[in-house]
């Protein structure tokens, strides 16, 4: 098939779960034949046509000026940029088969752009306002999750990253279960076997004596940091030796530094800010444990690399995790916002090796076998088919 992606970031520029889930679909993609042209952000108007990895990759002028004043009009902005780029590519371009739009950031222009070509719009919704905000919406929010809304009821199909995702889009927003398909995101272990001296890399954090905790993600209210640094200064006092290193950027970075602070933490958590790989694939492999804390998670993709990297994980038992993790199996989970509980779960995994070992050895097995990038192109290449009218095929594996 001809498939038109679009999507506000890409890599090489920084990139957070939708970018990396885009880019690996993408390749997984083009490696099983299909034509694939990846429409994304600006990399400060470097390579804005090329192809990688037999990606098509154009890239929009982006931010043009007056710089907005405000997110919701710098997403508008985005949009009509992305719309000028697109009307400058059509006439070098074949009509593709069909659009495939990821999340409200991209809703505006894809809509315009499908109907123009008069080819389905497929939607890819990563997370929901309405679940981030645990419902609690002020004016900038409710913009957005009326655009996700719309953007449902506008698309030919849906594609949820987890069930727990579809039954946010059912639920909250009145998606048609029927046209909604589950498909989750994937993982590449080849990305985590990074060539490094391990020990070497690893005293950057920790003294070798020392216990190394690792969260990666947001540092943002849905994600339950608070409760993690809580339930880190007890475990410290039960546990001497302990680092916890947090990998990310967010809005209350500010604020759990300061929380870092009262908890009397300082020295002992370090704030990496946004690292991509192959660094962060060498800190998910000299972690001991890594640290899934959301209260809102709807896929977790963090947990499924740590699996893959071979690493034992303690998560909250949250929105798409529980279709990751088993407990007792593949990781343990503790109860979200419960940060005594997380502290005796860290507590057990790092005190009981054999157990560490089982769980990490098992999650791996699962991550490898169960969410390879081929499977989720294929899965995808189905829904593809369904939008289009097509028999469907059988995804492999």
């Amino acid at each position: 098939m001809r498939v038109w992606m679009i999507a506000s970031e890409y890599p090489p520029a920084k990139v957070f779960g939708l970018g990396r889930a885009v880019h690996d679909l993408s390749l997984a993609q083009a490696a099983q034949g299909d034509e694939v042209h990846v429409f994304t952000n600006s990399i400060g108007g470097r390579d804005q046509d090329t192809v990688s990895g037999g990606v098509h990759v154009h890239r929009i002028n982006f931010p043009s000026p007056p710089q907005p004043p405000d997110p919701t009009s710098c997403v508008i902005q985005f949009n009509l940029c992305l719309l000028a780029r697109l009307h400058q590519l059509l006439p070098q371009l074949a009509v593709p088969d069909l659009v495939h739009a990821h999340d409200w950031l991209v809703g505006l222009a894809v809509h315009l752009l499908a109907r123009r070509l008069r080819v389905p719009l497929v939607t890819t919704i990563h997370d929901t306002a309405m679940g981030k905000h645990f419902g609690r919406l002020d004016r900038s929010q409710q913009y957005v999750a009326f655009t996700e809304r719309w953007l449902v009821d506008e698309s030919t199909r849906t594609i949820a990253c987890s069930e727990f995702v579809k039954s946010e889009l059912v639920q909250h927003y009145g998606g048609d279960s029927d046209s909604v398909d589950v498909i989750p995101c994937g993982v590449d272990p080849a990305l985590l076997e990074v060539p490094v001296n391990l020990p070497a890399f690893r005293s950057v954090f920790a003294h070798p004596e020392e216990r190394l905790v690792c969260y990666v993600g947001r540092l943002d209210r849905e994600k339950g940091i608070d409760v993690l640094l809580g339930a880190f200064a007890q475990l410290s006092g039960r546990l001497p030796g302990l680092r916890l290193v947090l990998v990310g950027e967010g809005q209350r970075k500010t604020e759990l530094q300061q929380l870092v602070g009262e908890l009397g933490l300082t020295g002992q958590v370090t704030f990496l800010g946004y690292v991509a790989f192959p660094a962060l694939a060498a800190i998910y492999r000299v972690a001991e444990v890594v640290v899934v804390p959301s209260l809102y998670e709807p896929f977790g993709l963090v947990a499924l690399e740590a699996m893959a990297a071979g690493r034992p994980v303690v998560a909250a038992e949250a929105g798409g995790l529980t279709e990751i993790v088993t407990d007792g199996v593949t990781g343990l989970f503790v109860s979200p916002g419960d940060a005594g509980a997380l502290a005796a779960a860290l507590e057990g995994m790092l005190r009981d090796g054999a157990l560490a070992d089982r769980l990490a050895r098992q999650g791996r097995e699962h991550a490898v076998s169960g969410y390879s990038w081929g499977r989720v192109a294929e899965l995808t290449r189905d829904c593809y088919r369904r939008a289009l009218g097509k028999p469907q095929e059988t995804a492999k594996g």
